[in-house]
């Protein structure tokens, strides 16, 4: 579980969770000793605790939330939470992600959320292997320049923008290579 493996890297640190499905909080209270809230993130602004040191927003969380307006509602929510010198990590899935869709459908993409943008475009079903059964899943890839304005009309300045390759984990070294880490501060 990669929050357990990051609280165990920073020891002194104080770590809290947010998950609002009942079944991924029973799994995670089996692999963690973390506090977990079983709350929405747009209801952040109940948890008590003032102000974090950092926030992570891991999995394409915001790929789940409605649109584009409820996404940076959420993000200002988060930066309210945040100290003036905390770091905010989230990861979206790449609309244009060539090693996930290909090139030529990239290409494709890139070309026409350029000069066409359409938020809707990024909205997608799909299916998912669980147990050897395939579930539907729904969810928004984003592009680079999409969350990277949603960041920006949140309040945040953004540090980096990594690619990651979620298959082998490699950084790679195009945006358009794999899926979309950022690391980002208040303005």
């Amino acid at each position: 579980m990669r929050l357990e493996n990051i609280r165990k890297k920073l020891p002194k640190s104080k770590f809290i969770a947010l998950e609002s499905s009942h079944e991924m909080i029973k799994l995670f209270k089996r692999n963690s000793k973390i506090k977990i809230y079983n709350l929405d993130m747009r209801k952040l602004n109940r948890i008590k605790i003032s102000k974090f040191d950092g926030i992570t927003c891991l999995w394409n969380v915001f790929g789940h939330l409605k649109n584009n307006q409820e996404r940076i509602s959420v993000l200002k929510k988060i930066r309210n939470k945040m100290n003036s010198k905390s770091t905010f990590i989230t990861d979206v899935n790449n609309r244009h992600n060539a090693e996930s869709y290909g090139y030529f459908k990239v290409i494709l993409r890139i070309i026409l959320d350029k000069f066409f943008f359409k938020e809707e475009r990024g909205n997608t079903i799909y299916n998912l292997k669980m147990n050897d059964e395939s579930v539907k899943a729904s969810g928004h890839l984003f592009t680079p320049k999409e969350f990277s304005n949603n960041l920006k009309q949140a309040g945040f300045e953004i540090i980096k923008i990594y690619s990651i390759n979620y298959l082998n984990g490699k950084v790679m070294k195009s945006l358009i290579n794999g899926q979309l880490l950022f690391i980002a501060k208040i303005k």
